[in-house]
C-alpha cells in the first residue's frame, strides 16, 4: 500500500506542472471561496439578499467545476486502454500521463489535493466517489441557511442545514458539523419545536467521548457524590477535568431547556457539565500563565482570573456565575441540598457576580422558587 501511494504521489508531481489552469489561478471573482467570503461579509453588514445570491453562485460554481471534472475522468476511464487496469489508480495515472489526457489527470490531481491520500487506497472507484462528493459545498449551504433563517424562512433554512449535514458529511470537520447542528437547534427553538431542539443538542453530545464516559451510571454517581461533599466543585475539580469547549454550548442550552421544563435532575447534570468545562478552561489558562500555580479552589481561581482582562471576559462570556447559580437551583430540587448550598455560597461570595450574587444571597436566606 505504501509503495502504491508513493508511486501515486510521484506521478502526480511529475504531471502537475503541465496541467491547465485551476480555478485558483483565474479571476478572483470567479473562485467559489471568494464568493463565500464576500457573502459572509454582506451577511455581517446586513445585506442579506446580496449574501444569498453569492452563496448560491458559490454552490453552483463549485458544482459545475467538479461535475465537469468527474465527467471528463469517467470518459477517459471508459477507454479500452484504461479499463484493463481495473481499480489500480497508480497504473491508471501512468496510462493517462502516457496518453496526455490532461483533463482526466486534472480531475485526479484536484481530488488528491482535497482528500487525504490514505483514504483513496490506490483505488479508482474510491477516487471517483470522493471526486463526486467534492461537487457539494456544505459550508455555502450552511451560510445560505443562516441567511434564510435571518429572513424568517425557517423551513427553507432547515432544508439547507439538513443538506449540509447529509450531503456534506464527508467534507465537514467535526467543528464545522457542530456549528451546523448548533444552528439547527437554534432554528428548532425559533420554530417552537422543542422536542427536535432537545434531540439536536443531544446529538451534538453523542459525539463527545468524555460525556459518554460521564454518562456511565457508576461514574455519574461517583461524580455527583463527590460534588455533594463539603467542598463541592472544589473537590470535583481536584479529581476531574472536562476539556471540551466545543460541547459547552450544548450543555448550557440543555440546562436552560430543562430548567424551563422543571426537569431538575437533567438540568443539574448539564449545569454541572457546563460549569466543569468552563472551569477546566479557566484552570488551564491560569496554569499556562503561571506554571507554578496549582489549583486549590474555584474561588481562588476566579479571584486570580478577575485580575486578568481576557480571563475576566471569559468568565463573563461563559456565564460561569449564572450557571453555578442554576446548578444550585436544580440541585436543590433534585434533593442535593449540600451541592445547592455550596453553589449559592460560592456565587454570593463573588462581588462581581451581579444579579446572581443577589439571587444567591436570597436563596441562602430562604430558598425560593426562581424560574
Amino acid at each position: 500500500m505504501k509503495k502504491a501511494l508513493l508511486a501515486l504521489s510521484i506521478l502526480l508531481v511529475s504531471f502537475g506542472m503541465n496541467l491547465p489552469a485551476l480555478p485558483g489561478t483565474g479571476a478572483v471573482e470567479e473562485r467559489w471561496w471568494y464568493m463565500l467570503e464576500k457573502g459572509k461579509r454582506f451577511h455581517r453588514e446586513g445585506e442579506l439578499g446580496n449574501a444569498l445570491v453569492l452563496f448560491e453562485d458559490a454552490i453552483r460554481t463549485r458544482q459545475d467545476y467538479y461535475t465537469r471534472l468527474y465527467q471528463q475522468l469517467v470518459e477517459a476511464l471508459s477507454l479500452p486502454e484504461l479499463r484493463r487496469y481495473g481499480d489500480d489508480l497508480s497504473l491508471v495515472i501512468a496510462e493517462l500521463r502516457e496518453r496526455s489526457l490532461l483533463d482526466a489527470l486534472r480531475a485526479i490531481d484536484e481530488t488528491v489535493r482535497s482528500v487525504d491520500d490514505s483514504k483513496l487506497g490506490n483505488s479508482v472507484n474510491l477516487l471517483l466517489e470522493k471526486l463526486k462528493n467534492l461537487a457539494f459545498y456544505p459550508e455555502a449551504e450552511y451560510q445560505a441557511g443562516r441567511v434564510l433563517a435571518a429572513e424568517g424562512e425557517y423551513v427553507l433554512a432547515l432544508k439547507r442545514f439538513e443538506s449540509a449535514l447529509d450531503k456534506g458529511a464527508s467534507l465537514l470537520s467535526e467543528e464545522e458539523r457542530r456549528s451546523v447542528l448548533y444552528a439547527t437547534a437554534g432554528l428548532y427553538m425559533a420554530m417552537g419545536d422543542h422536542v427536535a431542539e432537545e434531540a439536536t443538542l443531544l446529538a451534538i453530545l453523542a459525539e463527545d467521548n468524555q460525556y459518554a464516559s460521564f454518562s456511565d451510571p457508576f461514574i455519574r454517581q461517583s461524580l455527583l457524590k463527590n460534588a455533594s461533599r463539603e467542598k463541592g466543585l472544589d473537590h470535583v475539580l481536584a479529581l476531574y477535568r472536562y476539556p471540551a469547549p466545543g460541547f459547552f454550548e450544548a450543555h448550557e442550552r440543555l440546562m436552560q431547556f430543562y430548567v424551563s421544563s422543571r426537569r431538575w435532575e437533567r438540568a443539574r447534570d448539564h449545569a454541572l457539565f457546563a460549569v466543569l468545562i468552563a472551569s477546566t478552561t479557566l484552570i488551564e489558562e491560569l496554569s499556562w500563565l503561571n506554571g507554578s500555580w496549582q489549583f486549590s479552589s474555584l474561588e481562588e481561581a476566579c479571584a486570580l482570573a478577575e485580575k486578568n482582562w481576557s480571563l475576566a471576559e471569559f468568565i463573563d462570556s461563559s456565564s460561569l456565575y449564572k450557571n453555578i447559580y442554576w446548578m444550585g437551583v436544580s440541585a436543590w430540587y433534585s434533593d442535593q441540598r449540600s451541592l445547592a448550598q455550596w453553589a449559592w455560597r460560592f456565587v454570593s461570595g463573588i462581588k462581581n457576580a451581579g444579579e446572581w450574587r443577589t439571587r444567591a444571597l436570597r436563596q441562602l436566606h430562604e430558598p425560593f422558587e426562581d424560574w
